[in-house]
């Protein structure tokens, strides 16, 4: 059967779609000449530089050879090929860029063929038809939520043709519908699709040569270190070298900055336009869901990697990654209440608007893409519909396990999996669960622990907690004005960050908007400051609550003949050892910097560091781990603890007089780290019994009020 008889589910193609709303817009015409200028200025400069170039390698090749004729001899060789060096190597500089190739690193995907895939590659074929571009060179499949189009580029594909590889990361696959991934195809393509964008592809090549000359010089370097290290005249030579191509380096670095910020405004530009293209072809909606679904998809993907890292340290390895991918998207979906349609999440406005905290917004220059909610309000007002088609993007592959797999095992290439067993997906469905009961805290709570441990009172005032439970509720307590506090003060946290940086030009922006106001960046430190003392307000009314809510459910609770005052001594207790043993872990490793940032000059300093470590800070890390291995921390784990038990009874010298035992300077890290996890874990199980044995007075204030009524 040829390829072109080949049935395959297509979603419905927008009809009567205005010719308008593919053209290039005016912005993007606008964005063209801006770089054009910065591009016809770029080539002035570099022509300048390689006139000065060809100039130096000229004179240096005729001093040369003057050197050759005129000193006779080992020395008068020397100096003149050193002289000629200077001149060629500098001209070598300046034009190596035609003969570099940015070849694009295929190493983590596998490449697919049209009789192993032909549905796939049929609907990848009416998508570049569509969207009137070439059907790609090669299509390639990853692992990751990605689809992108790329090439190996170099200085000539700037005037020739260079076909186009698809490479299309099955983490996106599994997490979209067919007719989202019909839109994200086509907005691949859309890059590609016109004649005007080709200037695109042209800048990109631009900022790739300044970048090649700027920073891809590890060739370059050996060359001149392998000619320095020839003789001691030559090295002198070389310096000359280093120091004029510096000088040149300077000169590209002010106009890749020039030509890098035009670039972005314009790639802004061309991700509106490659929507459009890609909305003409499958309609606004499509592109608009696959969006948001991307978003999710990955932060699950994330996730999955990191709970299969867990799990491959309990020896556990899963041949097919994707259904766990599924799993943790569902999982995700759960934890934030989100309707599933057709097996994949509903991302609603609402949801959206909730997850914007910050007040502060500005116009990032240097960003090359949109964001999300621009590129929405931009497809939005192009309105162009079409029929969805929710079927999963799957149906489109043959062989899914088969692939699934073998991308599957391009995760764990770099990890080491021997004496490993499979874990199959109900297994890892159940850990799933496990991990979500383990760190969940009762919904009661309305997120008001989420992420953080209440106000610890110092010893001699936890019975004197202020405030009363009259008049009080449990459900009133965490009623929305007092649950939100935690979340407004991380957020304030972000917003004077971000101020700061505002301020110390670390962020370019001429004006911000805060709250729908708009200020200059004169005005940011200011700004920063007064949320400074908002903050500050936040944190005492977080403090007091959080000891208020302590004082009624002791009180409650008292009153009942079951009451939480004891462990609460117990938990707050454990909480002022966790402080200050996180506190003795700083200290230790605060006290290891001068290894790792060559502060350290002599063995003598070296010898004075160890000691101290050894004399001070070992001896309290073992006291107290000892306590919390005593407190039981590690009673789940018995492997953790022989190794905790291991380091307390150590000898440990970390430096010999000539050099360090790094074995034993990274078991030290490890122990500080995994120790801390460990007491941590405690810590909050603690905390999630005490809520759990609390919630009880939630209903039974609940049950009382109607009682009442």
């Amino acid at each position: 059967m040829s390829i072109s008889a080949i049935r395959f589910p297509y979603p419905a193609t927008p009809g009567n779609v205005p010719a308008s709303a593919t053209e290039v817009s005016p912005g993007f015409r606008r964005e063209v000449k801006a770089v054009l200028g910065m591009i016809v200025l770029f080539f002035i400069v570099y022509l300048l530089l390689l006139a000065f170039g060809a100039a130096l390698a000229a004179g240096c090749l005729y001093l040369g050879f003057v050197l050759f004729t005129s000193l006779s001899g080992f020395w008068g060789i020397l100096a003149g090929l050193g002289i000629i060096s200077v001149g060629v190597l500098v001209l070598f500089f300046l034009v190596k860029f035609l003969f570099a190739v940015n070849r694009s690193d295929m190493s983590s995907s596998v490449q697919i063929t049209e009789e192993e895939q032909p549905v796939l590659f049929a609907f990848i074929r009416k998508v570049a038809e569509d969207t009137q571009t070439q059907f790609p060179k090669k299509i390639f499949l990853s692992a990751d939520v990605n689809a992108s189009v790329s090439y190996n580029s170099s200085f000539w594909s700037m005037f020739l043709p260079v076909k186009k590889n698809l490479q299309i990361g099955l983490g996106l696959v599994n997490s979209i519908s067919i007719s989202e991934f019909k839109a994200v195809l086509a907005h691949e393509f859309g890059h590609f699709s016109q004649r005007s964008m080709k200037l695109g592809s042209f800048v990109y090549q631009v900022n790739r040569i300044i970048y090649n000359m700027l920073y891809q010089n590890a060739g370059y370097a050996q060359v001149l270190n392998g000619l320095g290290n020839l003789h001691g005249l030559l090295a002198i030579f070389t310096h000359i070298t280093i120091a004029i191509v510096r000088s040149i380096q300077w000169i590209l670095q002010q106009m890749y900055g020039l030509i890098n910020r035009r670039y972005s405004s314009l790639s802004r530009e061309m991700e509106f336009h490659a929507d459009a293209v890609a909305a003409s072809v499958s309609g606004s909606e499509a592109l608009i869901t696959s969006l948001r679904r991307l978003e999710i998809a990955d932060t699950a993907f994330g996730l999955t990697i990191q709970h299969c890292a867990r799990l491959l340290e309990q020896k556990k390895v899963t041949p097919n990654i994707y259904p766990n991918q599924k799993a943790t998207l569902e999982d995700l979906a759960i934890n934030y209440n989100l309707d599933m349609q057709h097996g994949l999440p509903v991302l609603t406005d609402a949801f959206l608007a909730g997850l914007k905290t910050m007040r502060v917004n500005y116009k990032d220059q240097w960003a090359s893409h949109p964001s999300r909610e621009d590129r929405e309000a931009h497809l939005r007002s192009l309105n162009i519909t079409a029929e969805n088609d929710p079927q999963t993007a799957w149906i489109l592959f043959e062989r899914i396990p088969y692939w699934q797999e073998q991308l599957t095992q391009k995760i764990y290439a770099s990890a080491d999996c021997s004496g490993t067993h499979p874990i199959v997906p109900p297994e890892y469905n159940e850990y799933l669960t496990t991990e979500r009961n383990l760190y969940s805290l009762p919904a009661e709570y309305n997120g008001y622990y989420d992420g953080r441990q209440p106000e610890v009172p110092a010893e001699d005032d936890m019975l004197y907690i202020p405030g009363t439970a009259a008049g009080k509720t449990a459900a009133g307590l965490f009623a929305s004005a007092y649950a939100s506090l935690p979340k407004k003060i991380t957020n304030l946290n972000a917003e004077i960050a971000l101020l700061r940086q505002m301020a110390a030009g670390e962020v370019e922006v001429k004006t911000f908007d805060f709250d729908g106001k708009k200020y200059n960046r004169a005005e940011a430190s200011a700004l920063a400051d007064e949320l400074v003392k908002e903050e500050e307000e936040l944190r005492r009314q977080l403090k007091t609550h959080d000891l208020l809510v302590v004082r009624y459910f002791i009180e409650v609770s008292t009153a009942k003949g079951e009451s939480l005052e004891s462990a609460y001594h117990a938990y707050f207790a454990d909480a002022r050892l966790a402080a200050s043993y996180l506190d003795t872990l700083n200290k230790t490793l605060a006290s290891l910097q001068p290894i790792y940032t060559g502060q350290l000059q002599t063995a003598e300093a070296a010898e004075q560091l160890v000691n101290e470590l050894r004399t001070i800070h070992e001896p309290v890390v073992k006291r107290q781990l000892q306590v919390w291995l005593d407190k039981g921390v590690y009673a789940n784990d018995a492997t953790a603890r022989e190794s905790a038990e291991k380091f307390i009874a150590s000898n440990n010298h970390y430096f010999d007089g000539t050099e360090f035992f790094n074995n034993e300077l990274i078991a030290l890290h490890q122990l500080c780290e995994s120790s801390w996890q460990a007491v941590n874990q405690r810590l909050f199980a603690d905390l999630k019994h005490i809520l759990e044995k609390q919630t009880r007075l939630f209903s039974e204030n609940k049950n009382a009020a109607t009682a009442a009524v």
